[in-house]
């Protein structure tokens, strides 16, 4: 695993806190992950709830057999708790024993929880950029509106104290 791949998310991806991101697709598939499981060779696409206050440890995962490099149309898709080491939810036929080679394939583990890591933090480091970019620009309106107003003597002083400008900032 490359750790230069940097995730890429829209302007969709960041907005809407609720979505899960899928992984590969914030890397331009850049990052993709092969295992052997039952037997058989698989890449990993895995979705991840991307909402850094929310601690769960799951992820919704699609395995898609390749066969001589390429991919064929069988697809296993099901959700799986990477702490819990078991899988919560299934949407289509599972292999046989898959279940206990997932939950036994340290490596397996270890990248689906460092890749959720990495999703909540460049989900969270977005979120802080924007907050900081919007502050910023709160700010400059602020300065330009309060060096547009004309301040009296007897006006309201600006820091919000309720005093007279000549009695509070104006000294």
């Amino acid at each position: 695993m490359n750790e230069e791949i940097s995730l890429k998310l829209s302007k969709s991806d960041v907005e809407d806190i609720t979505l899960m991101l899928e992984y590969n697709v914030a890397t331009d598939f850049k990052d993709v992950a092969y295992f052997k499981f039952c037997g058989k060779y698989y890449g990993l696409f895995e979705m991840y709830c991307k909402n850094p206050d929310c601690f769960c440890t799951e992820s919704r995962i699609e395995l898609v057999e390749f066969r001589d490099g390429k991919t064929t149309d069988k697809v296993i898709i099901f959700t799986y708790d990477f702490k819990r080491r078991q899988i919560t939810e299934i949407e289509t036929e599972l292999p046989p024993k898959l279940e206990r080679e997932l939950a036994y394939d340290e490596y397996f583990n270890k990248l689906l929880e460092l890749r959720q890591a990495k999703v909540k933090y460049t989900f969270a480091d977005h979120l802080l950029k924007g907050y900081k970019d919007k502050l910023q620009k709160g700010k400059i309106e602020l300065k330009q509106m309060l060096s547009e107003q004309k301040i009296n003597r007897n006006s309201p002083c600006t820091c919000g104290s309720g005093r007279k400008y000549k009695n509070c900032c104006g000294k």
